[in-house]
Parts: C-alpha cells; structure tokens; sequence
C-alpha cells in the first residue's frame, strides 16, 4: 500500500513539472534585421504577443506548446517548447521573408521570348539555336527535278529527311521547354500573390474606410498595420480575396478588444 501511495505521488508529481509554464524570452530574426511587429502566438493556450521594434518578445510557455510566428512580410513558422527550450528560458527564431524566395524570372508580354530564353538551360538553348538556325537555312538545299523514277527506297528516304527542317530539331528534349514556361507561368502567380499581399492594406482601408478603424475601432492610426498582422493568422486576406468582407469585418471587431488591451499593457 505504501509503494502504491508513493508511486501515485511520483506521477503526480512528475505530471505538474510537466505542465509548469515559463516566460520564454525571445529574438526574431529574418536574412536583413530583427523582425519587428510580428505575431507570436501560443496555440495551446490562445494567448499571444507581439515583437518589439528589436525583435523581443516575451510569452508563457509549458512543455509540447506550440508557437506560432507570423507576419504580413514572412513565412509562418511553429516552434515546439521542448525541455531544452524550457531549461534554457530564452530563444532565438529566424523566420524568411515571402520576397526572397521568389527566385523565378518575371514576364512581360513585349519580352516575351527573351525573358524565356533565360529561363532555358545554356547547353540546351545552344543546341536549340544552332539547329534551329541550320534548319531554317534553305541556301545548301539543292532542288532537283524527279527525273529518276526508279530511285531506291533508300534514296527517297535521304531526299525526305534532307528537305524536312524539322528533322533538326531531334535531341531537343520537349519536355525541358515544357519545363521553363511552368516555371514562368509559377513565377507569374507568385508574382501576383505577393503583390496582392502588398497591396491589401490600401485595399481593406479603402473599402471600409478610415473612420472604421480609426474611430469606431479605435485603433491608433500609428498601429494600422500592426493591427493587420495581428489579424493575419485568421486568414483575412485570404477571406477579403474570396468576397468575405462582412466575415473580414467581423473579425475585426471581435478581435480590437484584445489587441487594445495588448498594446496598452506594454
């Protein structure tokens, strides 16, 4: 009885260390500078923050938390707290800006072509130009008049592969061309994603006017995109692109309460 009084206790115990929270110092970083303004929420126990013009922040963590990074300007990133992370109270995250990664070449329609070149493996394109050139270079075709009925099949086949052009044009793998243009038609949508994101502030503020954030509201003018990247994870741009401005606004307002009290207590 005894051993089981003192083995209930140990897992007791060991159950409360487990679910012991701390306040977690951290730094973000991203490629140029610390990242300001950025959401940092714990999913586990719905609570959040917001970095410092420095990148600081400070957020109470337990064991197996999950800590969501966000910004209008970054990749999301999810950090699990570890016990590594506990021991050591404080952490440094880098997190990637949506800008860099789009390595692709972008388009117009007037430079069409030379901007596609680009996209072509050299080595291919060499190929590819130069057979192209010899193809569509009729100067050494000699044409002669079918005097010779009884050519061998032999013969007739040469004549054949020697007056069609595209004959010169074997080896090139389609599948590379196919490939670059891919790549362009991505470029061009990535292109659009992230101009759309850039362009979302203007848009929201435009359609449902200043006096809603500002006076109804009450978010400080200074706080506007703060306020938005503090919206970001619930997906507003994504609902305002699909014709949900009422859930948009919606969120909104149920959202302002807490991050005004946010703000204010820092």
């Amino acid at each position: 009885m005894q051993k089981s009084t003192t083995l209930l206790f140990l897992l007791i115990s060991i159950s409360i260390l487990s679910q012991e929270s701390i306040s977690l110092a951290g730094i973000l970083k991203d490629q140029t500078d610390f990242v300001k303004n950025a959401h940092i929420y714990n999913v586990n126990s719905e609570k959040g923050t917001i970095s410092n013009d420095k990148g600081e922040f400070n957020i109470e963590v337990s064991l197996d938390d999950k800590i969501e990074i966000t910004s209008i300007q970054h990749y999301k990133r999810v950090i699990l707290i570890t016990q590594e992370i506990l021991n050591d109270k404080k952490i440094e995250i880098e997190v990637y800006l949506k800008s860099y990664m789009l390595n692709e070449v972008e388009i117009d329609n007037e430079n069409l072509f030379d901007k596609f070149q680009k996209t072509v493996d050299p080595k291919m394109e060499d190929i590819a130009l130069v057979k192209a050139k010899s193809a569509l270079d009729f100067s050494n075709v000699k044409i002669e008049a079918n005097e010779n009925y009884e050519k061998t099949e032999k013969e007739q086949q040469h004549t054949k592969n020697v007056t069609d052009p595209t004959r010169s044009f074997d080896g090139v793998s389609l599948f590379k061309l196919f490939s670059a243009f891919s790549s362009i038609t991505k470029s061009n949508k990535q292109k659009k994603e992230i101009a759309y994101k850039e362009k979302f502030p203007t848009l929201i503020k435009e359609d449902l006017g200043e006096d809603f954030f500002y006076k109804k509201l009450g978010i400080p003018k200074e706080k506007y995109y703060h306020f938005l990247s503090y919206c970001q994870p619930l997906g507003i741009e994504e609902i305002y692109k699909n014709g949900g401005k009422l859930e948009v606004m919606d969120i909104f307002i149920k959202e302002h309460k807490n991050y005004l009290k946010l703000i204010n207590e820092e």
